[in-house]
Formats: structure tokens, sequence, C-alpha cells
């Protein structure tokens, strides 16, 4: 029998504090990077809206601002 899909939200363990870890968190956090990245992608290669060596030349700016 094959394994049942897993649910965002699905318990997949419990954290050193006690609290339930879930999968949401995970899924939603690594959608995020990909997004970005995607978006990224797309304004610097597909549109040149900005340069192609900006993420690259603010990578320092970029951490000390956030």
């Amino acid at each position: 029998m094959l394994p049942s899909r897993i649910v965002l939200g699905t318990p997949i363990g419990v954290n050193q504090d006690g609290n339930i870890k879930r999968l949401d968190y995970k899924l939603n956090g690594l959608m995020a990077y990909l997004l970005t990245f995607i978006a990224y992608y797309i304004i610097c290669y597909h549109y040149h809206t900005i340069p192609s060596t900006f993420l690259a030349d603010n990578f320092t700016l970029l951490l000390v601002a956030s």
C-alpha cells in the first residue's frame, strides 16, 4: 500500500521546548526562497530590469540593512 500524501500542518516531531513541529513551516520557508529566486531570475535575466550582478554587488549591503 502506498503511503498517504503529506498534508500541510502534519505533525512531524516535537521541538526541545515541547511544541509540535509541523511540516507547513518547512514547506512555507522553502517556497518563500524558491519564489524569491524565481522572481529575481525573471527580473534580471528575462526583463533585464536590473543587472544580473546586482545581488553579488550589493550582498553585504542587503545583509546589513535587513
